[in-house]
């Protein structure tokens, strides 16, 4: 219980800064394919990086924590991933529905939440993974 919650704190760090890195590229993908004035300021890379991780990290947390707790360690590949897929929606709808606060939300923001709740559940799944990978790696069994 302890080793899975503290690879899903690892995990969840992780995956935020992962998430929050992919969150600036598109930014400049985007920024650099726009014909905007001079006079407009562009944030810079550090500042995008932390502005992210300040608002992916808490939910990421919670809701790898969460996920990794529920679904634990004994299922197969396909069915842990597909258990995660649907945490994810669900954890991006509420977030969605948090972040209006009562105001009526309308399909596209909901779908667009649970995408993105979809995304960070994939992502977190697989360095959750990895991370349980070292871990075992790395902690030698009893004598």
């Amino acid at each position: 219980m302890a080793r899975t919650a503290i690879s899903a704190i690892i995990a969840a760090i992780i995956t935020s800064v992962t998430f929050s890195l992919l969150l600036v590229l598109l930014h400049f993908i985007s920024y650099h394919n726009q014909n905007l004035s001079v006079s407009v300021y562009q944030f810079s890379f550090h500042e995008l990086m932390i502005l992210y991780l300040i608002y992916t990290t808490p939910p990421t947390l919670v809701s790898g924590i969460v996920s990794a707790l529920l679904v634990g360690s004994n299922n197969k590949y396909l069915q842990s991933l597909l258990l995660y897929l649907m945490l994810g929606i669900v954890f991006g709808l509420i977030y969605a529905l948090v972040l209006v606060r009562g105001a009526m939300a309308d399909l596209m923001m909901l779908v667009s939440f649970a995408a993105t709740g979809v995304i960070v559940s994939i992502i977190f799944f697989h360095v959750h993974l990895l991370v349980n990978m070292l871990i075992k790696a790395v902690t030698l069994p009893p004598d």
